[in-house]
């Protein structure tokens, strides 16, 4: 199956598999930036065996161009995939678009994803507030480190502009969000990059505040391996510095040092193509230019990895004239802006003779450093009220996916454990499962409470058709291409918004998390 043009996508490597989540597709180049479809594409490429990076084996896992899948993942953009084990990913945040029925500034946007067996990778469906999270935002930025999830600043996805200077850690053992410290942290923040170096400091730098660019000199640190977590502002060399830029590609290189490439301006307007390497070693720290990298061409909302020294670039939104393989309609190019989508190939760039390669190599040595713990012992059992999505339709097996290769492959085997929808189980609590069933009083409960919610469903769908008709009246259509001399803020996402745009306080009606379970995460081993 063809993979296409996208960019806003999510990634995360396990060991010798990158996956892809989500993002925005514009494959005949006539939307806007912002305004382009969403998707739910989740895509696997193998790194375990060689490849032609002008054509990438990718493997379409599930999305809507499968139809034959039933069950799917939710079309997202800007938001992040992180991974905490060896089989368990945290999706959180993104904008879903305006014909989604998510209410984009509650507290929702947490799913998990079971990478265990790619074939059959499953998306689970969480309870609003489910592990005291945070409230949805995206363009934010995520890292992780020992089975915890860091996640730093974000922009709101209502279309407003605001930004978020709430910071949080997400730590999958309990399951729980937790705030992280206030002071000399980072401002509202977003189009950033987050990254956790082999000694435990977390860098963030780059990306927008307060509506300008944050310079490159400005970098704040906080020590994960503190018991006692503190921000602090690193020393950085002036001498050199990259120019200030938002939603560029960063990797963690084997040596600990920082790549970045690429990016854009603070109005979304002008790509840059330049590449840069920070030395976090050195005191004050340095940047330093790499001419080589300005081959991947101007773009931004790319991604990049690390695998073995080296650094894969694909996807994102390209130049026109950087575009290797343009989009032509009636022998003339068309696009938004200076922008249009990058080709689906992918760029490999060998970090020790600084130059691009015709093929990727898989690593003949596991990685120095490894900063994903292994999956627990105990059996896989998900909270009450939530719902697993096998991409496949059916139960996942979990089963080895036959990958092999020279460097640290999964070794997965044994087969997870979860909740029967179908049992008389117990009343919940920590690993009970789904309940159906049980006394005539309970059926009579749930009989009532199902009339009161398919009521109360049914008065909120029916609001929502009148907000959206009343903005259609004064707006026009959300989806409609762009004229050739018309240009899209990169925050006029057109969704329905509901409520303020500020961080929320629990919520007096919701479901305090002991009652959701506790969740243990990870198949048998």
């Amino acid at each position: 199956m063809p993979t296409r043009f996208r960019w806003g996508q999510a990634i995360a490597v396990i060991n010798d598999a990158l996956f892809v989540y989500g993002g925005k597709t514009d494959p005949y180049n006539s939307y806007g930036y912002s305004s382009a479809p969403w998707n739910n594409d989740l895509l696997f490429l193998s790194l375990s065996t060689p490849f032609d990076p002008s054509a990438p084996p990718w493997q379409y896992i599930s999305g809507s161009q499968n139809p034959s899948i039933s069950l799917q993942g939710t079309p997202i953009a800007w938001h992040t995939l992180s991974a905490f084990n060896a089989s368990f990913c945290l999706i959180f945040g993104g904008n879903t678009g305006p014909l989604s029925s998510v209410l984009l500034d509650n507290d929702d946007s947490a799913q998990l994803l079971d990478v265990h067996d790619h074939t059959a990778s499953t998306f689970l469906t969480l309870p609003n507030n489910w592990a005291a999270e945070p409230q949805r935002r995206m363009r934010h930025a995520s890292a992780s480190a020992n089975g915890k999830i860091y996640i730093i600043g974000g922009e709101a996805t209502d279309g407003s502009g605001n930004t978020f200077s709430t910071h949080y850690i997400f730590n999958p053992s309990v399951p729980a969000f937790t705030q992280l410290p206030t002071q000399n942290s980072p401002p509202g923040i977003y189009g950033h990059a987050v990254v956790i170096l082999f000694d435990g400091r977390l860098l963030v730098f780059g990306g927008i505040s307060g509506g300008r660019l944050v310079s490159f000199s400005t970098i704040w640190i906080l020590d994960t391996t503190q018991s006692n977590l503190t921000w602090t502002l690193a020393s950085v060399a002036g001498s050199s510095l990259p120019s200030p830029r938002a939603s560029f590609a960063v990797v963690l290189l084997d040596d600990g040092r920082i790549l970045i490439q690429g990016g854009t301006d603070a109005a979304f307007q002008t790509n840059l193509a330049d590449g840069w390497i920070l030395d976090p070693s050195k005191n004050p720290m340095t940047w330093t230019a790499v001419p080589a990298l300005s081959q991947v061409g101007a773009r931004r909302d790319h991604f990049a990895f690390n695998a073995g020294g080296q650094v894969v670039f694909a996807f994102g939104a390209q130049s026109i004239l950087d575009l290797r393989f343009p989009v032509v309609s009636n022998n003339l190019q068309i696009g938004y802006g200076n922008s249009a989508p990058a080709d689906p190939t992918a760029q490999v760039y060998n970090v020790g003779s600084s130059s691009f390669q015709s093929t990727f190599s898989p690593m003949t040595t596991p990685p120095a450093h490894t900063t994903l713990p292994p999956v627990p012992s105990h059996p896989t059992t998900y909270p009450p009220g939530s719902s697993h999505t096998p991409t496949n339709g059916n139960s996942p097996s979990h089963s080895n996916s036959g990958q092999s290769g020279s460097k640290a492959s999964r070794t997965d085997s044994k087969t997870g454990s979860y909740p029967s929808n179908t049992g008389t189980g117990g009343k919940g609590g920590p690993g009970g499962g789904n309940t159906i069933g049980g006394s005539e009083s309970n059926k009579t409960a749930i009989a009532i409470g199902t009339v009161f919610g398919v009521l109360g469903f049914a008065t909120g769908v029916a609001f929502v058709v009148w907000y959206l008709h009343r903005r259609h009246a004064h707006s026009g259509h959300a989806f409609d291409p762009l004229s050739d001399d018309e240009e899209e803020s990169p925050h006029s996402i057109i969704a329905v918004h509901l409520g303020g745009t500020r961080e929320k306080g629990p919520r007096i009606l919701a479901v305090p998390l002991g009652l959701l379970g506790m969740i243990s995460l990870g198949p048998s081993r």
